[in-house]
């Protein structure tokens, strides 16, 4: 049960917190309730994540709507608004402040239930969205320190100025960039980039290493890859 979502009920009337309640702990959600804008606020505010909140439009200390203003500052979990008032405006005014959705009374609970699990499942799909986005922006992104290397569009920038690049120049880069600290010795990154062995052609590499220092120098002072005495290359802020 702990990992199943938590749905928070604000309504003034204990009857409803209780029957709206026992009806989504039948269905395996776990509930807790409030009885005014306050207290919502308050256990929005708590260190207990709440997945989902069922909001009566009138509580005793505030107006639905700047109540609903309130939460949209705290959570962007769905907010599902129920009401009597349940004229064209009075729904605008509240899916305008943030509500996701207006339940009118007189309502079921089935209905609540229902509409409870749709947004449940929504807000479920944009966040795996939000995180398979930030996986692949983390694929083809890397960040060292003010270095910022696009895989995707083969672009280079420190400290957000951009840096022209040949292809070679580039992929030497980002093999160092992907394996930060490492130490290549020029036959390997020769081996890696050029893609065969040569016998007297490892000296493009340092040729190479020596031109990616300038152009970077170009738009900033930064030290990115440095020599390891008789040894090789590593990537190595400085």
């Amino acid at each position: 049960m702990q990992g199943q979502p938590l749905i928070l009920i604000a309504d003034p009337d204990e009857a409803v917190r209780r029957e709206i309640g026992t009806a989504l702990q039948s269905d395996g959600y776990r509930v807790t309730g409030c009885h005014s804008a306050d207290a919502a606020v308050a256990e929005r505010r708590g260190t207990i994540p709440r997945t989902l909140i069922l909001m009566e439009a009138i509580l005793p200390d505030g107006d639905g709507v700047m109540i609903c203003q309130e939460l949209r500052k705290l959570t962007d979990v769905p907010i599902l608004m129920i009401s009597a008032k349940c004229s064209e405006m009075d729904k605008i005014m509240g899916l305008m402040a943030g509500a996701d959705d207006y339940i009118s009374k007189p309502y079921s609970q089935g209905e609540v239930v229902a509409r409870v699990k749709a947004h449940l499942r929504r807000s479920l799909l944009i966040k795996r969205k939000k995180e398979l986005a930030a996986a692949q922006e983390t694929k083809s992104v890397i960040r060292l320190g003010p270095l910022t290397i696009d895989l995707e569009s083969c672009t280079v920038e420190v400290e957000g100025r951009p840096v022209q690049l040949t292809t070679k120049e580039f992929k030497v880069l980002v093999l160092l960039a992907e394996n930060p600290k490492r130490v290549f010795q020029p036959e390997e990154i020769y081996r890696i980039v050029w893609g065969y062995d040569g016998l007297d052609d490892f000296r493009t590499v340092a040729v190479h290493i020596s031109t990616l220092r300038k152009k970077i120098l170009q738009v900033s002072n930064l030290s990115v890859i440095q020599n390891v005495r008789g040894i090789g290359y590593r990537m190595e802020i400085l």
